[in-house]
């Protein structure tokens, strides 16, 4: 990243909770902002600060629920999913699905909005996140047009909307999941819960660019197999509900499966 200036400001003080935007935590990072998306929208404070936006997030595999919760306190008939989750760190050797097959990085696109400060709420924009159904994907896929939302007065408030804070660990914030298809509707609960059906976005045509644990960069097709959304997992290794789509986030599901976009 090149960025040891700022790594260094981080790592030896408490700079406070970074919800506060300010100082090293409002720090724009250039490399986290596609060109594909525009220039980071300023107007999105915290105190008085503009946040750090990103658009590249982590994939926290084929759950939607508890991913703001300590591994250790995960419940068993879920567990950890995906590449990435709280206080966790993985071996290679613990993707038995393979690196070639489970996903690692991908896409968002940050929230439009108007107006200035974090509370105003965005408008009613592909791009807009959902604050109703973080929990349940078959509703969150029906809310959303393509274009907008069908209740706009439920968009999230900006500052909660999944890009805008690099910094902070959220992850309705700075993650994605393998539950719908790319390129549909963010339902993120107002960004700081739990909970989440986070499809990674992108202003590309037709799908998101993503990175597999083996660093092998290929494009994900919007149309992707998701099959079944009202599926339930039974235990951290058992298979996904959601298609190829859902076995490319599960890092141990079993799947036998190889993507060859």
């Amino acid at each position: 990243m090149e960025e040891q200036r700022l790594h260094d400001r981080i790592v030896p003080v408490n700079l406070g909770n970074p919800n506060n935007g300010g100082g090293a935590w409002g720090t724009q990072v250039g490399l986290l902002l596609c060109p594909s998306d525009g220039p980071r929208d300023t107007s999105i404070i915290i105190g008085t600060a503009a946040l750090g936006a990103t658009n590249y997030t982590f994939s926290y595999g084929d759950r939607f629920d508890d991913l703001n919760r300590d591994e250790a306190v995960l419940p068993s008939t879920a567990g950890m999913r995906g590449l990435f989750g709280v206080k966790s760190a993985l071996k290679t050797s613990q993707i038995p699905d393979g690196l070639s097959n489970t996903i690692m990085l991908s896409e968002c696109t940050r929230p439009a909005g108007f107006g200035s400060g974090g509370i105003v709420r965005a408008p009613n924009s592909p791009e807009a996140n959902y604050m109703s159904f973080a929990n349940n994907p078959s509703s969150c896929l029906a809310a959303y047009t393509g274009s907008g939302w069908t209740t706009a007065a439920s968009i999230s408030t900006r500052h909660r909307s999944v890009g805008t804070r690099w910094n902070q660990g959220y992850a309705p914030l700075i993650g994605f999941n393998t539950i719908l298809p790319p390129n549909r509707g963010v339902c993120n609960g107002n960004g700081m819960g739990g909970n989440g059906v986070l499809p990674p976005r992108s202003k590309h045509l037709g799908g998101v660019v993503a990175v597999f644990a083996d660093g092998a960069v290929k494009f994900i097709t919007e149309n992707i197999d998701y099959g079944d959304l009202t599926g339930s997992i039974s235990s951290p290794t058992s298979a996904s509900p959601y298609g190829v789509w859902g076995a490319l986030g599960s890092r141990q599901g079993g799947e036998n499966l190889r993507f060859n976009p």
